[in-house]
Order: C-alpha cells, then sequence, then structure tokens
C-alpha cells in the first residue's frame, strides 16, 4: 500500500466552490474569489469576482471561469481578465475547452456558446440544454450529455447537427 502525507493547506474563505490544477499551481474558487497556490502552497494572487465561481477549467494557457450567468478567461500569470465576459439569462451550466483553442460553453436554457481563446462570442448552436459538455472527437465535434442522459456528438464550425453517440443512458 503506497503512502502520503497533506504536503500543505490554506484557508479560504467558504464556500470553497470549485477547483483545478496544472503543473505546478492550484486555482480554489471561493466566496466571490479566485486564489491561485504554487505546488508548495505559496500565495500566488487573489482576485475578487462578482459571483462565486462555479467551475473552473484550464486550456493550458488561460483559465475559464463560469460564475453565476456569466463567462469570463482569465490569464494564469496573475488572474487578471482581457476583457469584461459574456453572459446569457440563466447562465452556464457546463465549460470545456477546445482542441487547438477556444471554448465551448452550454447555457442553462439551451444552446451551446462557441468562445475565441479569449472568451469572445463565436458562434452558438442550437440545442436543448445538455446537462454537460463532456469532451471531443475532434475540434469540431464535441461530446455532450443530454438531457435524457444519452451522449451526443454536437458538429461545429459549419456543421451543426446532432447525433446520437451509442444507446446508452448515463446518469
Amino acid at each position: 500500500m503506497m503512502s502520503w502525507a497533506v504536503a500543505w493547506s490554506a484557508k479560504v474563505t467558504a464556500p470553497a466552490a470549485s477547483i483545478v490544477a496544472g503543473r505546478g499551481w492550484v486555482v480554489v474558487g471561493h466566496g466571490r474569489r479566485m486564489t491561485c497556490f504554487s505546488d508548495d502552497g505559496e500565495h500566488l494572487w487573489t482576485r475578487d469576482l462578482l459571483f462565486t465561481p462555479h467551475q473552473l477549467v484550464h486550456d493550458g494557457h488561460r483559465l475559464g471561469v463560469l460564475a453565476a450567468h456569466g463567462f469570463t478567461v482569465h490569464t494564469l500569470e496573475d488572474g487578471e481578465p482581457p476583457h469584461e465576459g459574456r453572459s446569457v439569462p440563466r447562465g452556464f451550466s457546463s465549460l470545456a475547452a477546445r482542441p487547438g483553442g477556444g471554448w465551448l460553453a452550454s447555457g442553462r436554457e439551451g444552446g451551446l456558446h462557441l468562445f475565441s481563446d479569449e472568451g469572445r462570442g463565436r458562434q452558438r448552436i442550437e440545442t436543448e440544454a445538455p446537462r454537460a459538455v463532456r469532451g471531443w472527437i475532434d475540434r469540431d465535434h464535441a461530446v455532450v450529455h443530454a438531457q435524457g442522459g444519452h451522449l451526443q456528438v454536437v458538429g461545429l464550425g459549419g456543421s451543426e447537427d446532432v447525433r446520437p453517440l451509442g444507446e446508452e443512458t448515463w446518469t
């Protein structure tokens, strides 16, 4: 059996709502803030936000943040956003980094929203409200978890077709 020990700990304001880690760092979404720590526990930066960040995603260079009705992109160096971000009625339910750059967010009221690397809106694909964006077949085909529990492949970039991916129902 492998043994382990706590390397470091830190106290953040409650509630801790989201977390994402990369090589040499971890970012915690808590209260109405994001705080970045190095892998040895050193505080690197804290950014105040308007709302509690409920999902943090890393694309290899930047952080994508879902908070309340909005989506913003932040730098890893200091947590600053390059611009004000985007929002939709009732907000976004899930976010995924797009292979080769960009972001895909699912709207709580339906639709998939394609964004550039910097978080600027590019395209909206009309679909029923998916539970979550789960992954990618390739840059132009996303895998989403539909409300009925089935996985679907959604075409992006000109081909907006939606096809089932298997017959299994996932909870």
